[in-house]
């Protein structure tokens, strides 16, 4: 779209305010005027001093980044009168604007303009109905903490992709269950997974381990004493067939030494062997 022309818009409607910053909506694009930049920013004549700093670092601006347009407004007396406007877009033409301008309160005024826009996003997140898969970003999942809570936020992020959040439905993959609390990646969410991949849940717990090791999270560790206190005997029993007989699965080794203890336990102990083995 060609920058000199002008937009006929009946109306730009405000989709969220917050410290005399207004946070515009059109073309299913979030903006700001170039007035509320300037008057945020100090200067006495806002809207001609934006426009200065944009036809200096032009260059620096997408051309899907700002446009001008004409919109018709109502006064305090009802009385309605067009308008002329440059708007930039949400955040980045906006705040890259903040910075070019050098202003004392730049840092400031980039600030709650971001400020603004999560917030109005975090809004639209959780108040909004949703009818399609939905994806949550890194940003998003910390803001839902950050601002409900972590257990609250925990079952909502946990609701919402696992598809049970607003008649949404969509599989929790395991890279999104890995960046989910322990406790929130619940063996139902992995039974989906694994189902939906047509393997078996551990594979999916593996994988789930694996990728949150590799994002710095933390792993709720297995433990690995189960039985061993209590049947020292069956223990070393096992270690020897172990040791013997590297390429034995749980069930031959269980029916060589006859232990007191369940199949079970004898799985985890090799689980737990195998794990060592590949550290």
């Amino acid at each position: 779209m060609n920058q000199k022309q002008n937009v006929q818009v009946e109306n730009l409607k405000v989709v969220y305010m917050k410290n005399d910053i207004e946070i515009i909506e059109h073309d299913n694009c979030l903006w700001i005027g170039a007035e509320k930049i300037g008057n945020k920013l100090g200067y006495k004549k806002p809207r001609e001093s934006i426009n200065q700093i944009y036809q200096r670092y032009k260059k620096h601006f997408k051309e899907r980044e700002t446009k001008i347009v004409e919109f018709i407004e109502t006064d305090k007396n009802g009385k309605k009168q067009k308008r002329t406007i440059r708007i930039f877009s949400v955040p980045n033409s906006a705040m890259r604007l903040c910075f070019l301008s050098r202003a004392k309160n730049c840092l400031e005024v980039h600030d709650e303009i971001l400020e603004n826009y999560e917030e109005h996003k975090y809004n639209s997140l959780i108040n909004s109905k949703i009818d399609r898969p939905l994806f949550l970003t890194e940003w998003q999942m910390k803001e839902m903490k950050f601002r409900i809570g972590k257990n609250k936020a925990n079952k909502f992020i946990a609701a919402m992709l696992n598809g049970e959040y607003d008649g949404t439905k969509r599989y929790l993959p395991y890279e999104d269950i890995a960046r989910l609390d322990a406790g929130t990646a619940r063996s139902e969410a992995i039974r989906r997974e694994a189902k939906r991949k047509k393997v078996t849940p551990k594979v999916i717990y593996e994988a789930v381990r694996k990728t949150r090791e590799e994002l710095g999270l933390k792993v709720r560790n297995k433990r690995t004493d189960i039985g061993v206190k209590k049947h020292p005997e069956d223990y070393e029993a096992f270690l020897k067939c172990r040791r013997e007989n590297p390429d034995w699965g749980y069930k031959r080794i269980y029916a060589a030494i006859k232990p007191t203890v369940t199949i079970e336990t004898i799985r985890a102990w090799l689980n737990h062997a195998r794990r060592e083995e590949n550290a």
